[in-house]
């Protein structure tokens, strides 16, 4: 058995002095099964407002629920969810199913599932996960389908990515990724979108330090305004500490 508690409280510098507060408390509970089926379930009463500075302009709160199974397989695991839980955006219900499948060089991961948002209309969610081992390196690539919240207002997100990474010999490492990303309200057609792509060369100096070097250029098309892009040249050293007590 364990406690959960969180708390947040978001500030927004406007006309209004917009305030949103989410905040939960609970329990929850995971157990194993001698068949090796792992059952995780949690009960939390939320709570969500939202205050234009001492005025408190929406407030909901209710019981949260979250409850998985995850079963292992010869080749993989299948896992369940559901969820319901309030936040600023109002409930949100959701459910999936999951198949991972281990690979002879990689890995593959399935995912279908369903978003009941409050006052909208049922949306799919997915994903779908592929990571291949190669001679030379490893390759990902995945797609996915998900809500969020941001400032009070519930969006589906949907997007795609592609990566690859090798080594170069025994201290140094290339990699290259691309991704392409929407946003956008439940219920509308048109979003915001996210275009990103980058090349990254890392080498480790010694034991201790590291460095990256990159160049990554992203595209933003927000609904009703226009695109923007920006190019970025990085290079950073870092250095791993470790403490022994």
């Amino acid at each position: 058995l364990r406690l959960i508690s969180s708390y947040n409280q978001t500030e927004v510098e406007d006309l209004v002095d917009t305030t949103r507060k989410n905040q939960s408390l609970g329990a929850g509970v995971t157990t194993e099964m001698n068949t090796g089926l792992e059952v995780t379930a949690e009960l939390t009463l939320d709570s969500a407002e939202t205050l234009n500075g001492a005025t408190v302009i929406s407030e909901d709160d209710g019981l949260g629920l979250s409850f998985g199974v995850v079963q292992p397989r010869p080749d993989g695991q299948i896992e369940a969810s559901l969820s319901s839980r309030i936040d600023n955006s109002g409930r949100r219900t959701s459910a999936s199913l999951t198949r991972s499948f281990d690979l002879p060089a990689g890995a593959l991961t399935l995912s279908l599932g369903v978003v009941d948002q409050e006052d909208e209309d049922l949306e799919l969610t997915t994903r779908v996960g592929y990571t291949r081992e190669t001679a030379s390196g490893t390759l990902t690539a995945n797609l996915v389908q998900s809500p969020s919240t941001n400032d009070g207002e519930a969006f589906l997100n949907t997007s795609v990515g592609l990566g690859y990474q090798a080594p170069i010999n025994s201290v140094s490492s290339w990699a290259a990724d691309f991704s392409y990303g929407t946003a956008a309200e439940f219920g509308a057609s048109d979003g915001d979108a996210r275009t990103s792509a980058g090349v990254r060369y890392s080498r480790e100096l010694n034991t201790d330090w590291s460095l990256n070097a990159g160049l990554r250029h992203v595209r933003i098309s927000e609904d009703g305004a226009d695109s923007r892009s920006s190019n970025t040249l990085f290079v950073n050293v870092g250095r791993d500490f470790s403490f022994g007590f």
